[in-house]
């Protein structure tokens, strides 16, 4: 899980260094600075204007008299523009628009509750009284797909809570429920302190959620046969007799002599020896919406090159059973301590979601955290 958080933050890092610099050559008087009040339909804002400068600048409302840039108005992307009109799927922007729930396609369900946590396990949530039992209890009992509702009050939990179920814990709102721990991973378990590191710098956390995917021999459904450019829809396969439409499927690549990191970063910065040779360290995933005889073809475009070096391979979905899991209508607070520093943290860790595809947080407030959620890669 570290690598894939560390490669996140560092290719949008990259990214960012570009995308956030202003085309100084450019003036108002350049053919293109036209009122454009409509360059994207869903998006009609982030139109060109020219400042009381010269300059150019966006602005986040529409004119058809082109006016001057006001106070709310900010220079152009090179690579995005004002409101995407210069971003190319092939550039170094990558496009982060399918994370959240199922793709942020669907909106997240709303699902009525399975059992009370005070009417039926006795929790108190008066912020004195231990209530962990009345969790575990609960977690043990319900059925797959159970909503667990956490009526208002402050709850006291002095240990971690493992779910291997499709749970969804429901509080009535973020400033109503709240769960109160008391015990850091490293109060409730052994740390080993490894070389002098914590174990828990990257997680788990107090509450996980357990998945059962697995990524192996027995969910290989293909490997990638040619070179396709980021931005691509399509990728050529070994076979696609295992390919369905509308089917999920994953693709993975290896670091191999640190040269996909290098491609990742537009061979801008120099690739940490540490993911060098990395298997699995990009995991892309996508719906299948084309089938040829020796292609799938996806609805969204690559974020990464793919090149047949980095041993692409393309995985089933299958083993994802547990789905559906939800934080929802709640604050999780633990005491404010001083933090110690990188790899010296004691695990006050909030949320962790492994293997546990089209789950969701929702309206959570996070408090004192030193990491708040993880989603498990």
């Amino acid at each position: 899980m570290a690598r894939c958080a560390l490669l996140l933050i560092a290719s949008l890092a990259a990214a960012a260094s570009v995308a956030l610099g202003q085309n100084d050559s450019a003036t108002c008087t350049d053919p293109k600075l036209t009122c454009l009040a409509a360059q994207l339909p869903s998006h009609p804002i982030g139109t060109y204007q020219c400042a009381t400068d010269g300059s150019i600048c966006c602005t986040d409302w529409v004119s058809s008299s082109c006016p001057v840039c006001g106070a709310i108005s900010f220079p152009p992307s090179d690579l995005y523009g004002c409101a995407g009109e210069t971003w190319d799927a092939a550039g170094q922007l990558l496009d982060y628009s399918y994370a959240g729930y199922r793709a942020g396609v669907d909106n997240l369900p709303d699902m009525p509750k399975t059992v009370d946590l005070k009417d039926s396990y006795g929790a108190k949530g008066d912020n004195k009284t231990d209530d962990t039992q009345a969790f575990l209890d609960a977690l043990d009992d319900v059925t797959d797909q159970a909503v667990i509702y956490i009526p208002a009050g402050i709850y006291v939990i002095s240990n971690k809570l493992e779910i291997q179920k499709r749970v969804v814990l429901k509080g009535a709102g973020r400033n109503a429920t709240i769960l109160r721990f008391t015990k850091s991973l490293t109060d409730i378990g052994n740390n080993t302190w490894a070389g002098g590191n914590s174990q828990y710098t990257y997680g788990p956390a107090l509450i996980n959620f357990w998945g059962t995917g697995r990524t192996d021999y027995t969910t290989l459904m293909g490997t990638v046969t040619r070179f396709a450019a980021r931005g691509s829809k399509r990728l050529y396969v070994s076979s696609v007799a295992q390919f369905g439409i509308n089917a999920w499927v994953r693709l993975l690549l290896t670091n191999v002599n640190n040269t996909l990191v290098a491609d990742l970063h537009s061979y801008m910065i120099t690739p940490d020896t540490q993911f060098n040779n990395r298997a699995r360290i990009i995991m892309f995933n996508f719906k299948v919406t084309e089938i040829g005889p020796d292609y799938v073809g996806f609805e969204r475009p690559l974020a990464v090159n793919v090149s047949t070096a980095w041993k692409p391979e393309i995985h089933s979905w299958a083993p994802f059973t547990r789905t559906e899991c939800g934080v929802e209508h709640l604050t999780i607070q633990m005491p404010w301590t001083p933090y110690n520093q990188v790899n010296k943290e004691l695990g006050w860790n909030a949320l962790n979601f492994w293997w546990t595809p089209h789950s969701w947080v929702n309206d959570v407030d996070i408090q004192n955290a030193g990491m708040q959620k993880m989603v498990g890669c």
